[in-house]
C-alpha cells in the first residue's frame, strides 16, 4: 500500500484504511528481520552462481504481489543479478512449491540434450494478461518462465510443437476454491471452451501432440469443469499432464514438468499414477471435499478444526478417505474403478494440504 501511495495510485478510501492500520512494533520488527534474513540468503546464493558452484538458480517469488515487501526485495536482487551479469543463469518469477519438479525437468532435458517445443493455448485472448492471485506479473510471462525453466522452448505453430500447454484461465480475474462464489462472466460468457476442446482433441488424436493442462480458473484447487470436458472427449487417461493445485504458478510449473517427462518417457505406469493423483488431489480434495468437511462436518465436530486435525493419520483421515472415495465414485466415475488410494495422511496436521499415494489400475476392479 505504501508503494501505491508513493506512486499516487491509491484511492482515497485505500489511503484512509492504510492510515488506520496499527500493527504492533514488535510484530513489524520480527517480520522485517525475517525478510532481511531471506534477502541476505538470496543475495548470498548469487555468489555461488558467480563462482560456478551453482549452474542455474531459481529464486521463486512465493505469495507475491505487484507491490509490497516482495517487490522491494526483488529490486535489490535484480540489481545484483545485473551487476554480476547473471541474467541467463538466475531466473526470478512467481512460484515455489513446484520448483523441485521444474529443476528436475531442466536437468534431464539438459542430460538428453533435448529441448521440447511447446505451444501455449488460452481459452480467451485476455487470459494471458491477467495477474493471478498472490502473483506479481502477467500470467503469460510466468507461463513462459515455467516452460523455459523446464528446458522447453515456446513455439508458435502446432506443426513444429511437441506439445500444447493449455492454460485454463479466466478472462478477467481468478476466484478461490477456498471461498467458492458463483462463476463470473470471466469464466462463462467470455471464454470459448468448446473451441479449446476441439483444438486439444485435434492436437492429441490427429497430430499426436502431448496435451498439458494448467487448470487455474480458481486458486487453491480446481473445479470439475475441465475434468468433465476431458471425460466427454475421452481424453482423461491420454493427456500428458494436469495441474490445478494451490497457486497458478504451482499448478502450471508442475504440469509442464510432468508434460516434459511424458514427451521424453511416454505413458509409463508412474505417469498414470501421478495423473490420477492430480485429478484426486487438485479437483476432488482441494476443489470440493476439503470445503465440504470444513463447512458441513467440522461445525458439528468440535474435536477438529481446519488448522488442527490432531494427527497425520487417524480418525480425521478415516473420515476424509470415506468422503473422498464417495466423491470420486459419484462425480468422477470414469476414473473411480481405475484408482486405489493406497495412503492418505495430513502432513502438517491441518486441512490445507493432503498427502496421497495413488495407484492407477489398467483393469477395472
Amino acid at each position: 500500500m505504501h508503494q501505491l501511495i508513493e506512486l499516487n495510485e491509491a484511492t482515497a478510501k485505500q489511503k484512509s484504511l492504510f492510515e488506520k492500520i496499527a500493527i504492533p512494533e514488535a510484530y513489524l520488527t520480527d517480520y522485517r528481520t525475517r525478510r532481511a534474513i531471506n534477502r541476505t540468503v538470496n543475495l548470498s546464493a548469487l555468489n555461488l552462481v558467480q563462482e560456478g558452484i551453482i549452474d542455474f538458480l531459481v529464486i521463486p517469488q512465493d505469495d507475491s504481489s505487484p507491490y509490497g515487501w516482495t517487490a522491494v526485495d526483488q529490486e535489490a536482487i535484480r540489481e545484483k543479478i545485473a551487476e554480476e551479469r547473471l541474467q541467463t543463469k538466475v531466473y526470478m518469477y512467481p512460484g515455489a512449491d513446484e520448483v523441485g519438479m521444474t529443476l528436475m525437468s531442466r536437468m534431464y532435458t539438459a542430460f538428453k540434450k533435448y529441448r521440447p517445443k511447446l505451444l501455449i493455448k488460452y481459452p480467451v485472448i485476455t487470459a494471458g494478461q491477467i495477474i493471478p492471485n498472490i502473483e506479481d506479473r502477467y500470467l503469460d510471462t510466468t507461463v513462459r518462465y515455467q516452460i523455459s525453466v523446464c528446458g522447453g522452448i515456446v513455439v508458435d505453430s502446432l506443426e513444429e510443437a511437441d506439445g500444447v500447454v493449455f492454460i485454463n484461465a479466466p478472462a478477467d480475474r481468478m476466484l478461490s476454491r477456498l471461498t467458492p462464489a458463483k462463476p463470473t462472466r470471466g469464466l462463462t460468457t467470455l471464454r470459448n471452451m468448446p473451441e479449446v476442446m476441439e483444438y486439444l482433441e485435434y492436437a492429441l488424436r490427429e497430430k499426436h501432440k502431448a496435451v498439458i493442462i494448467g487448470d487455474i480458473t480458481y486458486g487453491n484447487g480446481s473445479s470439475l469443469e475441465m475434468y468433465d470436458y476431458l471425460s466427454l472427449k475421452n481424453m482423461l487417461f491420454d493427456i500428458a499432464a494436469y495441474g490445478g493445485w494451490n497457486t497458478a504458478s504451482n499448478a502450471i510449473g508442475s504440469a509442464v514438468a510432468q508434460g516434459v517427462a511424458f514427451i521424453i518417457y511416454g505413458k509409463t505406469s508412474q505417469h498414470l499414477d501421478f495423473l490420477m493423483h492430480r485429478y484426486i488431489e487438485d479437483i476432488a480434495y482441494c476443489g470440493y471435499v476439503r470445503q465440504y468437511l470444513r463447512d458441513q462436518v467440522l461445525p458439528s465436530n468440535q474435536r477438529f478444526t481446519y488448522y488442527d486435525v490432531k494427527e497425520e493419520r487417524g480418525a480425521f483421515t478415516d473420515m476424509l478417505k470415506r468422503e473422498l472415495t464417495k466423491f470420486i465414485r459419484e462425480k468422477m466415475p470414469e476414473i473411480a474403478s481405475h484408482v486405489i488410494i493406497e495412503d492418505l495422511y495430513m502432513p502438517w496436521k491441518r486441512m490445507y494440504e493432503v498427502g496421497l499415494k495413488v495407484r492407477y489400475l489398467k483393469e477395472k476392479f
